[in-house]
């Protein structure tokens, strides 16, 4: 349901499959907030149909007809830099979540997850946050590889703020639980973001899954 004032978020989809395009046009229309205005199957129809209707945000298959993958994606922030992409794929590995981070993706979403955590995607990096669905988390996990390597030290407050961002805590939500102001959540986070050499939180959570700092038990 709208809430009163609530602005209406402009959405491309881009699946190479007819099926999932139409379940998500279906999905994503059950949501008053958000709407479809315009779909593609390759790359170059999603350049096209982005610098057309400058959506706010694109919900992209990551293995689509040419162009694609980080190809795609660079054009796609040189066309519609406003844009806000989410990559939706059956399979999403730590090295595409690192890649695609660093080149401004914002969303994260698996196919077999719930349905709902695309509309939940979709709004969150609207907002200007990152979002990286639960499932996928437990899939970078999974197939971490052991390897020798030397961790960055965090103090006990820095790890503090890096659980709670692996669990999709906003800064908000993390000031409130360790009673510390948003302003200094963000200071832990720049630290946080220097020590394992990324830029952003969904990059951040992709690293410390990667490098077996932190676990879905933390």
């Amino acid at each position: 349901m709208k809430q009163a004032g609530a602005e209406t978020i402009r959405v491309v989809l881009v699946d190479d499959h007819p099926v999932v395009l139409s379940g998500l046009r279906t999905l994503l229309g059950e949501f008053d907030d958000l709407e479809v205005v315009g779909a593609a199957t390759t790359g170059t129809e999603a350049l096209n149909v982005c610098r057309a209707a400058r959506p706010d945000v694109v919900v992209l298959d990551l293995r689509i007809p040419a162009p694609s993958g980080p190809g795609l994606v660079a054009r796609l922030r040189d066309t519609a830099p406003e844009t806000r992409i989410v990559l939706l794929s059956t399979q999403l590995e730590a090295r595409d979540v690192s890649w695609a981070s660093q080149s401004g993706v914002s969303g994260f979403v698996l196919k077999g997850d719930d349905p709902s955590q695309i509309a939940v995607a979709v709004r969150r990096v609207a907002a200007g946050e990152s979002f990286v669905s639960a499932e996928l988390s437990g899939a970078l996990l999974r197939s971490v590889r052991a390897e020798e390597r030397t961790r960055p030290e965090f103090t006990r407050r820095e790890f503090d703020v890096l659980q709670h961002l692996v669990k999709g805590a906003t800064n908000r939500q993390i000031a409130r639980s360790l009673s510390v102001s948003e302003r200094t959540v963000k200071a832990h986070l720049t630290a946080v973001f220097g020590k394992l050499q990324v830029r952003d939180r969904t990059g951040a959570v992709a690293e410390a899954f990667r490098q077996g700092i932190v676990t879905l038990e933390d």
